[in-house]
Order: C-alpha cells, then structure tokens, then sequence
C-alpha cells in the first residue's frame, strides 16, 4: 500500500519515482528541462461535490481547487529550489507546465493517479474521472514532478505546514502524494 500523508482531511499526497512513460517522454513534456525527473508529487484534494457530471458548480470547484493547487505547488516548488532542484507544477486543466516552456505533450493528471495509486477510473461522456477509496468521485488530482531524488521530496513534504490559507482547518502537517496525468499514461497504460 503506498503512504499516503494527509494534510487536513481533505488533502493527501504521495511521492513515486517516474513511470516508464515519464521518462520516456520527459523531452516532450518538459522540453527545457535539462535534468531527468527522479520523483513525481501527487496531490489529492477532496471535492465539496462529486465531479462525475459536468455542470457549473462542478466547474467552479474545480477552478477553486485548481487555484489552491497552485499555491501548494508553489510553495513545495520553492522549498525544492531552496535544496538547488527543479521542480514543475502540471496545470490539472491544460496538462502542460506552468513554468516551463510547454512540450508538444501534456500530462493527464487522472491518468497519472491511476497509474502510480492503482486507483479506478470512471468515464462519462467525455470526462474520465479518479475514484478514491474513501472520497469516490469527489476527488481532484493535480501533479508535481522534480528532479529532487524521492526521499529529499519527501523529506521537504514532511517539513511542509499547510498555512490557514490552504484549508478551513488550522495549520497541519502535511504528506503528500505524486500522481500521474490521465491523458499523458493513456496510451503508455499497456507499455508501464
């Protein structure tokens, strides 16, 4: 079972070494990077609302917790700097870099979960979704991946408090876990 390390009780996160298709692709997902990836952060956020249908109130948490995922990378992203590595925060609505120079690839963020997490997926319509053991389809994965060797990630993850901003909750110790985009493992699923 991979540790998950929970930060209030609507966020976890994990730390994997990269697939065989992140390493695989990593010139056409972070093009600028000269370094290969040694470690991938997945982030998980439980939704205030199932994300299995499409409507407004779908969008608008997704577009909250996509912000908040945002500040949370950017924080561990400059705590890895502060130990001289690379790190990419992965937009969960694009799949592309948001600092890097875009690849002609992008990365699916469920997919990613899926992978590295053996969680379930669930389609409708369109939209293909994570299933969490406990949250179901009231979960939003985003993605991190650093040239950081695993446990120095995990070693800046564990110093990490999650500030009030972040959450309802007052600051808590965090762990956190690494997924994989949906769209970017798709079509290496068969090859990992």
């Amino acid at each position: 079972m991979i540790p998950l390390l929970e930060a209030t009780d609507g966020v976890q996160c994990s730390v994997h070494p990269p697939s065989s298709f992140i390493r695989t692709h990593r010139q056409r997902l972070l093009p600028s990077w000269q370094s290969e990836p040694q470690s991938v952060v997945i982030i998980l956020q439980r939704c205030a609302v199932s994300l299995a249908h499409c409507t407004a109130q779908t969008d608008h948490q997704k577009d909250v917790l996509r912000d908040r995922f945002f500040h949370i990378g950017n924080d561990i992203r400059h705590h890895i700097h502060g130990i001289h590595h690379e790190v990419e925060l992965f937009d969960p609505k694009s799949g592309y870099p948001v600092i890097s120079s875009p690849g002609s690839l992008h990365l699916d963020d469920v997919a990613v979960a899926c992978h590295m997490l053996h969680y379930a997926v669930s389609t409708q319509g369109t939209c293909t979704y994570l299933l969490h053991p406990q949250w179901r389809d009231a979960v939003y994965p985003s993605t991190l991946i650093s040239d950081a060797p695993i446990e120095k990630v995990r070693e800046v993850l564990s110093a990490l408090v999650l500030p009030s901003e972040y959450a309802e909750a007052p600051p808590i110790r965090r762990n956190l876990q690494f997924c994989y985009s949906r769209e970017a493992i798709a079509p290496a699923l068969k090859t990992v």
